[in-house]
């Protein structure tokens, strides 16, 4: 690090100190370096701090000595030296030539910009703000519109959707339908469950049960009529096993499953309750009313009864050949979850299944578009040295309005056909 200089009086060159007059107070100095640049604008961008104090640099447009004191660069120009005594007056000199005009300084450049401070320290935090003025009053709400579950309320200018209730994915109103495995029920604007109840003509009811004692199977039953024509039917197919023998009744298509869906197919001996071989080799006697495979307290339904529930429902019986027809009869008494039909009413809660039919020579066949339900009767008639029996079965087809019980021959008693039982 160089000292200061306090205080000197000395002449200068343009590229050296002479030697000086006269000095008071002078320190002892020295000077590392001195460096040299062309012109005063490049004075400004020297370095000129504590580190560097003392270092000299020759301006050479300046023609100018310049030092930094530590914080700028200042020009070493010294102050002017005592007046010496009157000298004896010299010979004449020549007369000298006219000095230059010295060229004017440049101005001083302006410092650098100082590095970015850093982040300072969070600041405390702020103390609560003050409790804030009471809210306007609300708006009072009113519905705009109310469907199918779906509530629209409009709170002044705010409108909001509410849900009842979901079925699935459907909203509705519990109020005025009921949902049983993701179908919406409802009768009339009321709700009612499926496996419990039924609509009829616009009014709730509900299902009467039995219990079949020899396997503890339950069903629904249904009374359908008025008066002396009121009948009791059981509101779902038989799905009773226990025969004798696995060939006298069927699942459809053999899976367990579809009996416990659509009941069992039986074969006719077996629904009647008789001998295998009755009405094909042998004479057989019946008893009406036929218990059968029915549980006690209710039997297998004949001709009449049949077509006495046809009539109860509306329709109208009519007779031709080997056919007897109840007219405008089907439509009633279908199940409608299980015929896609828009014609279907369901009016009387009987649950008719299309769970088709097992033909002995040809198969399982007709399931989601018929049902078959074997009726009681049978008649006897003598050939030759065996017998031979008619026997009849009610056919119901999807999308016909018409029911037909139809008269059958000896061996399609080894059909296989649905079975509903009637109260006794």
């Amino acid at each position: 690090m160089n000292k200061i200089i306090t205080t000197i009086s000395c002449a200068v060159t343009a590229l050296a100190f002479v030697a000086c007059d006269e000095a008071t107070n002078v320190q002892e100095n020295h000077y590392d370096t001195m460096s040299t640049i062309e012109s005063g604008k490049k004075l400004s961008k020297l370095k000129c701090e504590s580190e560097n104090a003392g270092d000299l640099v020759f301006v050479k447009d300046y023609a100018e000595v310049y030092f930094c004191d530590g914080e700028e660069w200042l020009p070493m120009k010294g102050d002017d030296g005592e007046k010496g005594d009157k000298g004896d007056k010299g010979d004449k000199g020549d007369k000298g030539d006219k000095g230059d005009k010295g060229d004017k300084g440049a101005p001083g450049s302006s410092g650098s910009k100082g590095d970015k401070g850093d982040k300072g320290n969070d600041g405390a935090p702020g103390s609560s703000g003050s409790k804030g003025d009471k809210g306007a009053d609300g708006a009072n709400c009113i519905i705009d519109s109310e469907k199918d579950g779906v509530i629209t309320l409009v709170c002044g200018k705010d409108t909001t959707t509410v849900y009842k209730a979901l079925c699935g994915t459907k909203s509705y109103d519990p109020d005025s339908a009921a949902c049983f495995e993701n179908k919406l029920y409802s009768c009339n604007g009321a709700p009612y469950s499926p496996d419990e109840q039924y609509c009829s003509k616009g009014v709730v009811k509900k299902y009467g049960y039995i219990v079949d004692e020899r396997d503890m199977k339950s069903y629904k039953t249904v009374t359908i009529g008025e008066g002396d024509s009121t009948q009791t039917w059981m509101a779902e197919n038989l799905n009773y096993a226990g025969l004798k023998g696995d060939s006298l009744s069927f699942c459809y298509n053999n899976e367990i499953a579809m009996c416990e869906q659509y009941g069992r197919l039986y074969i006719f001996t077996a629904v009647m309750g008789m001998d295998y071989d009755c009405g094909i080799n042998s004479v057989c006697d019946v008893t009406y009313p036929v218990q059968g495979i029915c549980p006690k307290g209710w039997h297998v339904p004949d001709e009449d009864e049949w077509n006495r529930l046809f009539v109860n429902v509306g329709g109208t019986i009519y007779r031709a050949n080997h056919i007897h027809a109840g007219q405008n009869a089907a439509n009633q008494l279908w199940n409608k979850d299980a015929v896609k039909n828009t014609e279907i009413s369901e009016e009387y809660g009987f649950s008719l299944l299309p769970a088709g039919a097992m033909s002995y020579n040809n198969g399982f066949g007709g399931l989601y578009t018929e049902a078959d339900y074997w009726c009681s009767g049978l008649t006897m008639h003598a050939k030759e040295d065996s017998y031979s029996g008619l026997n009849f079965h009610v056919q119901f087809v999807v999308g016909e309005k018409n029911a037909a019980i139809i008269e059958r021959t000896t061996w399609d008693a080894l059909n296989a056909y649905s079975v509903r039982c009637v109260k006794d």
